[in-house]
Parts: structure tokens; C-alpha cells; sequence
């Protein structure tokens, strides 16, 4: 629709300036929901009457996810064990890594921006007529599919930082109606609510408004199917159950497939047997929305206040005080790099992904002695782009499901020779019992569209194919060794793929969950901290994996 009005998608620069204002007009209970306002506004006020009327509310609920893009990041990250402050970090940094949050004061602990969100998807999804026809279609049918993922997203964050979330449908327009008794669901009512609700919606297109913040407005929506996948994923994680497993493969390749979504070619390489100079074509991957395949869903922040929302991530990264930990830094190293110039490989050790997302940087001038180590800075964010759903994050999130389903080889082959026709065809490569099933998680794979796939732990560790010491023992015992093996090399590869994006935590929460062991989690969080003894204590209790809210 919004594609062939080209005045209207060349307004969109200017509008920038009055979407705060259109927002509040729309969603003045924003503020009437946790606040003493005496303010009210009619049910009646405000109508989405027109198709331009439902782009600038939709407009208005991204800008208020971009209020959500640091939380998103630091809660995600900070909390875990991949990313550490420095001694000078703010005190609102040491609070949230040192699991030592003030309820009345930390905005870590305040949950508005969050209900801001929710209440702006709701007042869309409450006033866009879907029957309303328009140049021959109904206009706010994707705008109301976008709005109901964007809402699922917000509170499925809710559920993952707080342990539960007050839930509501229709918006809150009245200060009476910020006193109703609403509902306080936990992660398991939560989850099987926003999967009932997403289900309907992963067939619906997203809307098209062209550029939007500088980026491809398709990538700023919530992708239904990724979040399906998640969301049976979080299930099962706690019921144990193969089927619910299944769905989450399931959801996800469904999604592979009707992306066309393949792992390709990006990577960091060395050049030659040398390994004195590298190659890197996976830093796009962050570093810019330009023509990236990789991508799937980002918060696009903008880099100046005067056109949009702003990030302080990439500043902390400037001003180092935010770093990566040492865990994370010797993951990188363990790894055994596999070159191939001839018939065998050479290797080297350390993944190359360490340069390309960590700048080691020497600070001249500053009187300290030459063999001081080099700062560290993390640009992941230089494009301000904070990454929700991307394809490397995919394939992981599925190889994590097919795993827990039982299939350790299938799970493993994601990570060392890539799910195509000829590999699913490779007894050698991927047990003919694991896919002798033919279940649609793997049947929809068997296509010459995924031909390119090839492992994920080639983006930095070169050949992996190849490469005998990246390889499955054939001396595990029992199944479950075999999973938990696949389990532990997932779990390094979303560190050395994903890390800082904003997903660490909670996938550590998910892991302990699938083990039943909550020291899994505590182990590894309590290895950055000095103080070894009291945070794997502090946090083998799973209360402490949630924040406090107000």
C-alpha cells in the first residue's frame, strides 16, 4: 500500500518531528498508568479512520520500542557471563551486574516503557477497523498483525526479566481504569497465551513504509515465526517434552523456509597458512542494514536526538565501560582454526569473530608502560542497530531445539557442515535414524534452496568440515551424553556468534532449565565475578534470575 505513495514515504523524515506528539495524542494513558494523573480521554476521542491514521500510530508504538533498545541489551547481557564493567562503569552498570538492584530507584526496576508499548498496541489493535476497505484491500490488517507482535515481544520481555507481568488486552484510556485488578500472569500463563495469539498472524505480511530510521521497514517488526519458535522453546524447556521441542523446530524452520534464510558465506578468515592477515565478511552482519541478508528483526535507533531515539551503548563501548569478560575472551581462544590449502588442514587457535566484534585498542599519551595490556572495545553497535532476530541466531535456536528433540547429530551438523540436501543424505555426516522420520523440521531443509547452508562455526574458526579436532566423539556413552555434548557447543557458539546482542541471560536461564540444574547458569555468571563463592550461591536460586519491578 504505503510503497506507491511515494509523498507519503517522503513525509516520513518530517513526521519524525511530530511523532511524539501524535503518540501522546494517541496514548496519553502512557503516563495514566503509573502515575497519579487525574487526566482523562473519551473512548471516543480518537479513531484510526483513515490507512494514514493506523502508519502513524504504528510509527508511534516503533518509537516507543526504541525506548527499549538499552534495557534490552544491558538486562540481556550485563547479567550473564559475557559482558563485564570496568573500573569506570557507572553506578547504574555495577547495580545491574552485581544482581544488587534498588527497587524504589534503578530504572532497570521500572516496567513503564514496557506497559507504554503494551498500551499503544493495544489502542491500535482496539480502534484499527480490519474491515475497512481501501483501494482494494483492508489497510489495517498488517498494521494490527504488526501491533500484535510487537505487543507478544513486550510482554514475553516482561515475563523473562520480572518472572511475571500484569496482563491486558484493551487499552487503558482513563485514570479509573489504571485501578482494575488486572490479571498477573507467570512465564508458563504467559507463554501459552502470546503462542495461541501469535499462531493466526505468521501468514499476515508486514507492512511496507519503505526506509524507516534509515532502514528497511520490514526489519522492524517482530517476526511471528521466530518468536513461535522461542516461545515453544521456553515450554518445552520446562515440560520436557519432545513435542513441544519438535514445534519449536518446526516454527523455525518454517521460517527458514519461507526466508529462503541460509547461513551463506559470511565469515572471518585467515588468508593464507600464515595467519598473519585476515579477511572478514561477517562484521556486515552488525555493522551495517545495507543489502544484509542476515537480518530478520532490529530496533533501529537513530545516531542524533533531533531525528529519533537514541542508544548509549556504543558510547559505553567507546568510554569502556562496558567490556568483554575474560570467559569470553578464552572461548575465542580454545577454538581450533582449521586453514585448507591442500589435502589436510593447518590449524591455528582462537576464532577469528574475537576481531571482528572486539577492537583492541592502545591508549597513547597516557603515561602507562609499554606492556600494558590494550583496552577492549566492543562496536557492535557502531550502526546503532540492536539485533532481535537474525538468521545465525536461527539456525542456533533450532539446532538448541532438534537437540533437546533427541537429535544430538542433526544439532551438531548445523554447527560443522550446514543442513542441505547432500548433508541431510550423508549417513557420515547426520545418523540416518535422526532423519528417517522425515518430520517437517527437516523435510522442508531438503530443498536445493538451502544448498549453501554450511556450518556456523565456519564464520570463525575457518574449515569446519574438516576440521578433525571440531568433531562428535565417538566414545560418548548414551544419548544423553550425546546431548549434552551438542548442548555445551551450542551454548560456546551463540557466545562467540551472538554475543553482547541482548540474548545471553536468558539464554543461560533456558540451558539450566533444559538440565534441570540451576547451577549451570550460576557457574558460569559467578566465573566473572571476583567473588566466586557468593554469586554461584546467590544465583542457584532462581529467584534471584529476575529483576525487582515498580
Amino acid at each position: 500500500m504505503m510503497k506507491t505513495t511515494t509523498i507519503m514515504i517522503r513525509k516520513f523524515t518530517l513526521l519524525f518531528l511530530l511523532i511524539a506528539g501524535l503518540s501522546a495524542g494517541f496514548t496519553s494513558c502512557d503516563d495514566i498508568l503509573f502515575t497519579q494523573s487525574d487526566r482523562y480521554m473519551s473512548d471516543d476521542d480518537h479513531t484510526l479512520g483513515t490507512a494514514n491514521d493506523s502508519v502513524y500510530t504504528l510509527i508511534g508504538i516503533l518509537t516507543k520500542v526504541q525506548q527499549l533498545s538499552d534495557r534490552y541489551v544491558l538486562t540481556g547481557e550485563l547479567r550473564a557471563d559475557l559482558l563485564n564493567v570496568t573500573p569506570v562503569s557507572e553506578s547504574f552498570l555495577r547495580e545491574l551486574n552485581s544482581f544488587t538492584i534498588d527497587k524504589a530507584t534503578s530504572e532497570f526496576a521500572d516496567v513503564k516503557d514496557y506497559y507504554g508499548v503494551i498500551n499503544n498496541c493495544n489502542y491500535l489493535i482496539a480502534k484499527a477497523d480490519t474491515n475497512l476497505v481501501s483501494m482494494a484491500s483492508k489497510p489495517f490488517v498488517k498494521e494490527v498483525a504488526a501491533a500484535k507482535a510487537i505487543r507478544a515481544w513486550t510482554y514475553f520481555q516482561l515475563v523473562l526479566n520480572y518472572g511475571q507481568a500484569k496482563y491486558y488486552e484493551k487499552p487503558i484510556i482513563s485514570v479509573t481504569e489504571t485501578r482494575n485488578d488486572y490479571p498477573v500472569f507467570t512465564q508458563e500463563q504467559m507463554i501459552d497465551t502470546l503462542i495461541a495469539q501469535l499462531v493466526p498472524l505468521v501468514n499476515v505480511p508486514k507492512p511496507s513504509y519503505g526506509t524507516l530510521f534509515g532502514v528497511e521497514s520490514k526489519y522492524l517488526f517482530i517476526e511471528p515465526m521466530f518468536l513461535l519458535g522461542d516461545l515453544y522453546l521456553w515450554k518445552a524447556s520446562r515440560t520436557k517434552n519432545v513435542a513441544d521441542y519438535e514445534m519449536a523446530a518446526t516454527w523455525y524452520a518454517r521460517l527458514m523456509d519461507k526466508g529462503s534464510y541460509v547461513t551463506g558465506t559470511r565469515a572471518v578468515r585467515w588468508m593464507d597458512a600464515n595467519f598473519k592477515s585476515y579477511i572478514d565478511t561477517w562484521s556486515n552482519t552488525f555493522l551495517s542494514t545495507i543489502g544484509n541478508d542476515e537480518l530478520i528483526s532490529v530496533i533501529q535507533l537513530s545516531s542524533s536526538g533531533f531525528t529519533g531515539n537514541t542508544s548509549r551503548i556504543y558510547t559505553l563501548c567507546q568510554e569502556f565501560q562496558l567490556g568483554p569478560t575474560d570467559g569470553l575472551l578464552d572461548t575465542y581462544a580454545l577454538q581450533n582454526y582449521a586453514f585448507v590449502a591442500s589435502s589436510a588442514p593447518t590449524y591455528t587457535s582462537g576464532d577469528l569473530r574475537e576481531k571482528a566484534a572486539i577492537l583492541s585498542v592502545t591508549i597513547t599519551g597516557t603515561g602507562t608502560t609499554d606492556n600494558e595490556e590494550p583496552k577492549r572495545m566492543i562496536f557492535k553497535y557502531l550502526n546503532n542497530t540492536i539485533q532481535l532476530y537474525r538468521v545465525g541466531l536461527l539456525y542456533l535456536r533450532y539446532a538448541e531445539a532438534v537437540n533437546r528433540a533427541g537429535k544430538p547429530g542433526l544439532a551438531f551438523a548445523v554447527l560443522k557442515y550446514g543442513l542441505n540436501p547432500a548433508n541431510l543424505a550423508n549417513n557420515l555426516r547426520i545418523p540416518a535414524t535422526e532423519v528417517a522420520d522425515a518430520k517437517e523440521y527437516i523435510r522442508l531443509l531438503d530443498n536445493d534452496k538451502f544448498n549453501t547452508n554450511v556450518g556456523l562455526h565456519n564464520r570463525g574458526s575457518g574449515n569446519s568440515e574438516v576440521n578433525t579436532r571440531f568433531a562428535f566423539p565417538l566414545t560418548l556413552a548414551t544419548l544423553q551424553d550425546s546431548i549434552l555434548f551438542v548442548e555445551d557447543n551450542i551454548v560456546d557458539e551463540l557466545a562467540m556468534e551472538t554475543a553482547f546482542e541482548g540474548n545471553r541471560f536468558h539464554d543461560l536461564m533456558r540451558f539450566s532449565e533444559h538440565r534441570n540444574d540451576p547451577g549451570f547458569l550460576a557457574h558460569k555468571v559467578a566465573q566473572k565475578h571476583p567473588d566466586y563463592n557468593f554469586y554461584l550461591a546467590l544465583l542457584k536460586d532462581k529467584k534471584n534470575w529476575y529483576l525487582p519491578q515498580r
